[in-house]
């Protein structure tokens, strides 16, 4: 038995000494496990289900109010479980959709540049006049030190261009 299993032993375990109820006897309290966060993954989940029901104990899940001792209780696990898989793979085709949707409205996703074009422009001016450091034009514009650089790395410096 892995930990796994140890660690379902061990519920089923507290369940039969302290009652599945929080504590008042339950007269099925023996063969039914109480727990949340049980498993991660549908896979998991439905691997957990086989091995109690293998040892005779019942899922019971409160949230949804499945009983898995009974048939019908294992069948809607299962039922819910495809949905719940079916949904989780759906979530990056919906966020695709959703992104290029977006970009059809002629929005981008990030952060808006600290920026604009025609203060670059001025930090570009400033910065090839010598006069001020790259620090002295960050505090002028309100901006920190990487991203005046970032700015002016975009625009060429007025002394580099062609005559």
């Amino acid at each position: 038995m892995g930990w796994q299993g140890a660690r379902v032993a061990r519920f089923a375990d507290w369940n039969a000494k302290r009652g599945a109820a929080g504590g008042k006897l339950c007269p099925s309290a023996a063969r039914t496990l109480v727990g949340c966060c049980l498993r991660r993954t549908m896979p998991g989940l439905i691997e957990l289900s086989k091995e109690l029901q293998k040892r005779g104990v019942g899922l019971v899940v409160l949230g949804q109010g499945i009983d898995t001792s009974t048939a019908v209780g294992r069948m809607f696990f299962q039922i819910l479980g495809a949905i719940a898989e079916f949904e989780h793979a759906l979530m990056p085709e919906r966020t695709m959709d959703g992104l290029e949707a977006a970009r059809a409205r002629g929005r981008t996703g990030g952060q808006k540049p600290k920026l604009g074009p025609r203060q670059v422009q001025l930090a570009r001016e400033m910065y090839d006049s010598g006069e001020l450091t790259v620090q002295q034009i960050a505090d002028e514009f309100g901006v920190t030190r990487p991203t005046n650089h970032r700015h002016l790395s975009k625009v060429p410096s007025q002394s580099q261009e062609p005559a």
